[in-house]
Order: structure tokens, then sequence, then C-alpha cells
């Protein structure tokens, strides 16, 4: 169980110390940040534990440190993939918040209207311009270098898949 508390507790120091950063200051490009902050934050933190007497050095070559470092992890990955989607000005979750806020519901006009209302194409296309993955020459987009391995994979998998009904 005191493993579980060190990963937990590292983890909390860290998100503490990401709401302050970003309440001083934010990033320009959040996620990169927000992933390398964590990072970092993990030898530092068992660094600080060490030398408060917390943790003892016989713990850092043990699977003691493997076990906490695999919790810390999957609480960092578990937070960086719920924020990057909480990040963005996510359709769906838009159209549920203001649906959510007409309890006598909402027409079809209202829904067309807040639709269009809504930039969320352009805020998706600024998003990768600041993370270096898109580039705008003579008002055209273009992708940056090669894309990732992981994203050649998703469109090939989409495309396997075949074509979808709007959205999707």
């Amino acid at each position: 169980m005191r493993l579980a508390f060190t990963a937990f507790g590292l983890f909390s120091t860290a998100f503490l110390l990401h709401l302050a950063w970003w309440r001083i200051r934010l990033p320009k490009r959040q996620l990169p940040a927000l992933f390398k902050g964590f990072v970092l934050f993990f030898p530092l933190g068992l660094g600080a534990l060490k030398a408060g007497g917390l943790w003892p050095a016989a713990l850092f070559i043990s699977p003691a440190t493997a076990v906490v470092g695999l919790l810390y992890f999957a609480l960092v990955i578990t937070y960086v993939i719920t924020y990057s989607a909480l990040e963005g000005d996510s359709p769906t979750l838009s159209l549920m918040r203001w649906v959510a806020q007409h309890p006598q519901g909402v027409s079809e006009k209202e829904l067309e209207g807040f639709i269009a209302s809504r930039p969320f194409i352009q805020a998706r296309l600024r998003a990768l311009e600041a993370d270096d993955l898109t580039e705008v020459r003579d008002g055209v987009v273009f992708i940056k270098g090669r894309p990732s391995l992981f994203f050649r994979m998703v469109l090939g998998w989409r495309s396997l898949y075949g074509s979808m009904e709007r959205g999707g």
C-alpha cells in the first residue's frame, strides 16, 4: 500500500505544480510541456523523498521503484490523454453542455445555429500549427515533415476500416 500512496502522492504533487505553472504562464505547446513536466518530476520527486528520509536509498535499486514508476506513469498517461481530450473544443462535449443548459430542449434550427457559431475546425488547425504539425503557406495548409509512424498507422486503419458516416 505504501508504494501506491507514494505513486499517488508524487502524481498529486506534480499535478499541483502543473496547475500552478499553468496559472502563472500557459505554455505555447501545452501537451508536450505537460508530458515533459510530469516525466521530469518523477526522478526529482523520488530524490526529494530520499532527501527527506521518506524513501530509503536501498529502494532506488529495488522493484519497489519500478512499481511506483509504473503506477505514477499510468496516472500520468491517463491524465495527459484526458487533458488532450478536454483541452480542445470538442464538438460533442460542447454540444452536450449546450443542450444540458436548455432543459426545455432545443430545435433543429437552434442546433444548426449552435454548430455554425462554433469554430471547431479553426481551433483544430491552430492547435496543429502550434504543435508544428502543419504550416500555412500562401493561405494553403500543408503537413509539416513526414507524419509519425503512429499517425500513419491510424490513417492506415481508417482506410482498412472503410469510409465512415459524417464525423467519425
